[in-house]
């Protein structure tokens, strides 16, 4: 059914009946159906593992008329439907002084997926608060990684040189603080581990990629600066700009590291920088 009917045409339940009850005019009696429970099976249920959790079961099982709700369960397997999505949004606001939307209970359709999805992006001091210990930190990832297409490809064409090939972009900011730039780039590539791959070479052609543990983030920020008015103004400027940002590119290790770098570029006219 998940392959041919869209989410909302799946029935929540299955039930087997002998026969389907007619009126006398022969058409379905819906009345004469018999009653489907649509409480969650005990036999999966999962218990909430935190205050956040327990308001968001006690909320659920209030607005589904169910006595005892998991944070497994599905929403609309359990007999939601978006009327009462609507009053989820409206509960979670109202008790909780939390935003969700009916677009975030659709795609999450569990408490457990609204709290990791939703909630947990923004874990500001309420959310932890509520959520205790289990705040849903992040694991470190660990190990090798299958290559992309594209990764095996360019490991084919290009046999020399690889460790120069990037992609760099460029972003114009106002003058920054630059021990506060360098704290939240430290913070960001620490919460990415894509940020801590690394390739090797086995055999002659033939490159993995894995997870670096030996990673030190503070360590090994590639952390380059530029002031650009002392550069001057000559036609040589321009030059010796290009050059400069050249040999930043060239540290590049594609088996050692880094594969990242960030430049911050200031001296420039009304303030203007750039990173």
């Amino acid at each position: 059914m998940q392959i041919k009917l869209p989410d909302y045409m799946i029935p929540n339940r299955l039930m087997r009946i002998e026969k389907i009850p007619v009126t006398i005019n022969g058409k379905l009696d819906a009345k004469a159906l018999p009653d489907i429970d649509f409480s969650a099976d005990e036999n999966n249920y999962c218990a909430p593992r935190n205050e956040l959790e327990v308001k968001l079961c006690e909320i659920w099982s209030d607005i589904l008329g169910i006595e005892k709700v998991g944070i497994t369960d599905d929403f609309f397997r359990l007999g939601g439907h978006s009327i009462g999505s609507l009053r989820i949004v409206g509960r979670i606001e109202k008790d909780l002084d939390l935003h969700v939307s009916v677009k975030d209970v659709f795609e999450c359709r569990t408490i457990e997926s609204v709290c990791q999805n939703v909630f947990m992006k923004n874990c500001n001091q309420k959310i932890r608060k509520l959520c205790g210990t289990h705040c849903y930190e992040q694991e470190v990832l660990n190990g090798e990684v299958p290559l992309l297409p594209i990764q095996e490809w360019f490991f084919m064409k290009y046999s020399t040189g690889m460790s120069h090939w990037n992609q760099a972009f460029l972003i114009e900011t106002p003058i920054l603080d630059q021990d506060r730039l360098k704290d939240s780039l430290t913070k960001l590539i620490d919460y990415h581990d894509a940020f801590r791959l690394r390739f090797k070479r086995v055999g002659d052609v033939k490159y993995f990629q894995y997870y670096d543990d030996s990673v030190n983030v503070p360590g090994i920020l590639p952390f380059n600066h530029l002031d650009v008015s002392s550069l001057g103004q000559s036609e040589n400027s321009v030059i010796l700009l290009r050059d400069i940002l050249t040999k930043w590119q060239s540290r590049f290790d594609i088996e050692k590291g880094p594969l990242w770098a960030i430049g911050y570029l200031n001296g420039f006219a009304e303030g203007r920088a750039q990173v």
